[in-house]
């Protein structure tokens, strides 16, 4: 999918996120997923990538989110208890 600046403010996309998307080049919008990613922008790319999606996919995207969000965190949670010991 192409985004564009008009895309993002239909979408009511973040000052911050237009300001970005205007100071860069790439228009696809998994690229730009990618990009997010790779810039530390996690939060952009979430709020992207489901503007991207299916039905179908959103619905599976959200199911496990939260699965892997706490999987991560328990993880993390156990690197700081072992290098406490």
């Amino acid at each position: 999918m192409k985004i564009t600046v008009n895309w993002l403010k239909n979408k009511c996309a973040c000052s911050g996120g237009i300001f970005w998307f205007k100071n860069q080049k790439e228009t696809d919008g998994l690229k730009i997923v990618k990009k997010l990613i790779n810039e530390k922008r996690p939060d952009w790319a979430s709020w992207l990538i489901t503007f991207l999606m299916d039905r179908t996919q959103l619905k599976h995207y959200s199911q496990n989110t939260v699965y892997l969000y706490r999987t991560e965190m328990l993880e993390y949670g156990i690197q700081i208890l072992e290098q406490q010991a």
